[in-house]
């Protein structure tokens, strides 16, 4: 009989152990069920890109990135940067009292993603790629005239650049920022004088500030 009741009681608990485990202990959750914190920022950019190429060596940029943060971390957006000073590809020409003289501009555009690790430290990482168009336009410019170009003397090329950042937290609204990366642009044949996949690939440095809602 005391058998009997020790088996009961194994049996009881066991039972209970079971159903205790078979009942819900947390709520079903969804994506959407918990929405992301969205958030925004944009950004003045500043880079200088150092081209193997003697005849152009480095450009000079600015421009300037818009995207949506999401919890803080992840952002996706759009970017655009201009070379500031064309680069000279040739020689002045000189016929009778007018000159000629060739330079080329970087102009690059596109979408561009990233992500933040650990925002709401003062001093922070960011990682992130811009995807685009990578456009060389070459330009003229005239005695005593400013640059002109014709339409037919803009090439395109796919660009990719990775960055490493370092952040800074200087408001709630206000981040300042510096970086490295790199440049890589796939190209077809010489252009202008110019190999865009050889030239154009290329290591970066950046420096800027960003405004918007971090947090």
């Amino acid at each position: 009989m005391q058998a009997l009741k020790i088996a009961f009681t194994v049996i009881s608990v066991v039972f209970t152990i079971f159903s205790s485990l078979a009942q819900e202990t947390e709520t079903y959750r969804t994506i959407l069920a918990n929405p992301a914190k969205i958030s925004g920022f944009g950004s003045v950019i500043n880079q200088v890109g150092f081209s193997g190429n003697n005849k152009i060596r480095g450009f000079y940029s600015v421009g300037g990135e818009g995207a949506v943060l999401f919890n803080q971390r992840f952002y996706m957006g759009i970017f655009g940067i201009s070379s500031v000073a064309p680069s000279n590809i040739s020689e002045v020409e000189r016929t009778g009292q007018n000159s000629l003289n060739t330079n080329i501009r970087l102009v690059q555009t596109g979408g561009v993603v990233g992500y933040k690790f650990f925002p709401n430290r003062a001093i922070h990482l960011n990682v992130g790629t811009k995807i685009g168009s990578a456009m060389l336009i070459r330009e003229y410019r005239t005695y005593n005239r400013d640059y002109d170009y014709n339409p037919d003397d803009v090439q395109g090329n796919l660009m990719v650049m990775p960055t490493v950042s370092v952040e800074v937290n200087l408001f709630p609204w206000m981040q300042a920022s510096v970086g490295a990366g790199y440049n890589w642009v796939a190209g077809g044949g010489e252009v202008f004088g110019i190999n865009p996949s050889k030239d154009l690939s290329m290591p970066t440095l950046q420096a800027g500030l960003s405004f918007g809602k971090f947090r």
